[in-house]
């Protein structure tokens, strides 16, 4: 049969005896699921019922915008986790792939307003820098939406169409919505 066995032999002398016993062994193969640079750890072979422990990232994978968190059975992370150097697991009697597991990067968005309206988030939030995060700013009576402001710089949808919008975090930020006023001066 083809595979890799791990072959023994033992000698007894007293029967001048050579004995030869072979042991099936499967592969644990790991997969970069993706990933922007780096490189995969090595193929490891395994006897059925033995412990393995996941292997660590060694290779460095990355991947842009994802944070590696070990590794799965399943490419779509909804498998079973192995921490990446730790995680322990009975080998199986089959081959096993393991994927990397990536995790989107997220930055804490605190919202607020200026006091002249609302908006459709409050407090702070963990957002993805992929998936980012539905922003609406409506203004009080005799305001109009002025700007998003980052506390980071830098101001994001700057005009009142921009009041809906999706805002797409590259760290940390407090996102302050402002509003001007649209009362007419009535001392002319």
């Amino acid at each position: 049969a083809t595979g890799h066995y791990d072959i023994t032999f033992s000698f007894d002398a007293s029967q001048q005896k050579v004995t030869v016993s072979k042991t099936r062994l499967y592969a644990v193969i790991y997969n970069d699921n993706g990933k922007t640079s780096g490189s995969v750890p090595v193929t490891s072979y395994h006897a059925s019922g033995s412990s393995v422990t996941a292997a660590n990232n060694s290779g460095n994978l990355t991947k842009e915008n994802y944070n590696f968190v070990g590794w799965n059975t399943k490419a779509n992370g909804d498998g079973t986790d192995y921490i990446a150097g730790s995680g322990t697991f009975t080998m199986p009697t089959a081959d096993m792939n393991l994927y990397a597991k990536w995790t989107e990067i997220t930055h804490t968005v605190t919202f607020a307003n200026d006091g002249n309206g609302t908006t459709n988030k409050t407090g702070a939030i963990e957002v993805g820098v992929i998936t980012g995060i539905a922003i609406d700013a409506t203004p009080n009576t005799d305001y109009e939406f002025n700007v998003w402001e980052s506390s980071n710089g830098g101001n994001f949808a700057t005009t009142a169409a921009d009041a809906s919008n999706t805002f797409y975090p590259t760290a940390n930020t407090t996102l302050t919505a402002t509003f001007r006023s649209t009362a007419v001066n009535a001392l002319l």
